[in-house]
């Protein structure tokens, strides 16, 4: 009970303030985006593969994380003159093209290619989605915006595995991929706003 009050408490500090709420949409994207592609992106991946193998689901989580560390990188240099709400939307944006890409395909190369954008636009959204995160509380709040970012966080999550599983069987694989990638498209155009 005393953690679903935080949870609660938390989620009153967040609908009044402005980059809290941009921290949580786009790392509310990230998840939604992280719970399809567990789901469909696995299956794409195999399906394409002439001999299925969790070797190229690594070789893919390279080039995320090559993606990721140049990304981080620009951040904390050249990157922190940009607006965040434009670091983030942009970022969410690009990510939902690297989607499209990688759903749209069946080469390796391409799936490499695309996880390496991934890992370029969506690195931002979780160093600055912390940063904003502290930056927009107050101290004596921070465990209670905390405590709600980290059930919106497994909540989205399950949600969308939940429904990625869902929609693997009405629309294909192909289709589920898709909607992700429009679902990232849409909280990055939503974070442009603020």
């Amino acid at each position: 009970r005393g953690y679903l009050a935080e949870v609660g408490e938390g989620w009153a500090v967040v609908r009044g303030n402005r980059t809290v709420l941009l921290a949580l949409v786009a790392l509310g994207a990230v998840w939604v985006g992280g719970g399809f592609l567990h789901v469909a992106g696995n299956l794409h991946v195999q399906r394409a593969a002439s001999a299925p193998g969790m070797e190229r689901l690594g070789l893919l989580m390279a080039a995320l994380g090559l993606g990721s560390g140049i990304s981080t990188l620009w951040v904390n240099t050249r990157g922190r003159s940009i607006q965040r709400p434009l670091v983030l939307g942009g970022g969410l944006i690009l990510a939902s093209l690297g989607v499209v890409a990688f759903a749209v395909s069946t080469r390796f190369a391409v799936f490499a290619i695309a996880a390496f954008v991934i890992g370029l636009a969506i690195a931002p959204a979780f160093m600055l989605s912390e940063t904003l995160l502290q930056e927009g509380t107050e101290p004596r709040q921070r465990g209670r915006v905390f405590s709600a970012r980290d059930f919106l966080m497994r909540f989205v999550f399950m949600i969308a595995v939940s429904a990625a599983g869902l929609a693997t069987r009405w629309i294909g694989v192909e289709g589920t991929i898709l909607v992700c990638a429009a679902v990232i498209a849409l909280a990055g155009v939503v974070a442009l706003g603020f």
